[in-house]
């Protein structure tokens, strides 16, 4: 189709909800029973139903040894709990891509840094889903999926090649290039950028003392089945993780790293908030495997006002490869750190937060 029919008909599927209609999948070969509870704890972390969420878990673990794709289902549900349960008379709407279960850390840090701003419940709007109620869309390459009752936060895009909603409230976006798209699209100026994963370091007050002088090599979700070849020296971790207690974990652990080696953004952009040393890269006959164009690391470097690294295609083996020359240690200025906060507290205050 040509791309004044095509884009403003992805726009309007994206918009109403018709997407997820589309691409949803059914479980298929397993227990009925057994999903039953399992979905049930997981509705009920989604709902912040601590009643329902216990109930299930109870009935299920009474009966059953749970399954790995139970399991992270089951994680899934707790980290939902953890933002929708919440003891508060306020709640957020908010989209952020929350599979594959148990879920990616890039995507999870957008309730978890939001969270650190507003002590109301955080209730997930699925963003290929149709939204009745305003909500806020921050983290992530999710740009397509604004609506019009949407409140904007950093987000971005990873290609050129949609249309974005004109309508939505946009308080920032992740970078110009965004901006330059939504203009594109007939929406207004927006000269406030940034993505939001820079303030991790907000939540996290960590400080990098000695490191133990080994490498953190983290995978992209989409690269995992890779048959990679690691140096001696490199120790791998997984960005599957969704609970805060993971995540900080996880945070902890690429402080301690002389350097991290990755293939996932989100990741790049923690070690940026950090001062970690960083190399990011992408793997032969594996460079298709992240969606998009690859824009969204230069449109995130000139938001973030640091060095534009885009990722350096590397072998399979990295036993014999140099990547030395890769590593980057940036660090992301508190003058930009200091306008991401306010965008969020200017976004929250739209929700009377």
């Amino acid at each position: 189709m040509p791309d004044g029919i095509k884009k403003p008909l992805r726009r309007i599927a994206d918009a109403s909800g018709l997407t997820g209609i589309l691409t949803v999948g059914k479980p298929k070969n397993i227990d009925p029973e057994r999903l039953r509870m399992v979905g049930e704890m997981l509705g009920g972390g989604i709902k912040g139903d601590a009643a329902l969420y216990e109930k299930a878990k109870t009935e299920f673990e009474a009966k059953y040894i749970a399954s790995y794709g139970e399991e992270s289902m089951i994680e899934a549900a707790q980290s939902f709990m953890f933002y929708a349960g919440k003891n508060s008379d306020k709640t957020l709407r908010l989209a952020w891509w929350s599979k594959p279960f148990p879920g990616n850390f890039g995507d999870w840090l957008s309730p978890l840094i939001v969270s650190q701003y507003t002590d109301s419940r955080i209730i997930l709007q699925s963003p290929v889903n149709a939204a009745s109620k305003k909500h806020l869309i921050s983290l992530g390459s999710i740009g397509r999926f604004i609506k019009s009752n949407s409140v904007v936060l950093g987000t971005g895009i990873s290609s050129m090649d949609i249309e974005l909603n004109k309508k939505a409230e946009y308080i920032s976006v992740r970078g110009p290039l965004t901006a330059e798209l939504l203009k594109q699209s007939g929406g207004p100026t927006v000269t406030s950028f940034g993505d939001p994963g820079v303030l991790l370091s907000d939540v996290y007050d960590l400080s990098r003392g000695a490191t133990n002088g080994r490498v953190a090599f983290v995978r992209h979700f989409s690269h995992t089945g890779l048959p990679m070849q690691l140096p001696e020296n490199f120790d791998e971790i997984s960005v599957m993780r969704s609970r805060p207690q993971d995540i900080e974990s996880f945070v902890k652990a690429l402080i301690g790293y002389d350097q991290v080696v990755t293939s996932a953004m989100h990741v790049m952009i923690t070690c940026q908030s950090y001062g970690i040393p960083c190399a990011l890269v992408s793997f032969e006959g594996a460079e298709e495997n992240v969606h998009g164009t690859g824009i969204k690391y230069e449109d995130y470097a000139l938001g973030a006002g640091v060095e534009v690294m885009n990722p350096s295609v590397v072998p399979l083996d990295l036993r014999k490869f140099d990547y030395q020359g890769l590593v980057r240690t940036i660090e992301v200025s508190e003058t930009k750190k200091a306008e991401v906060r306010d965008a969020m507290r200017e976004a929250l205050s739209r929700f009377g937060l």
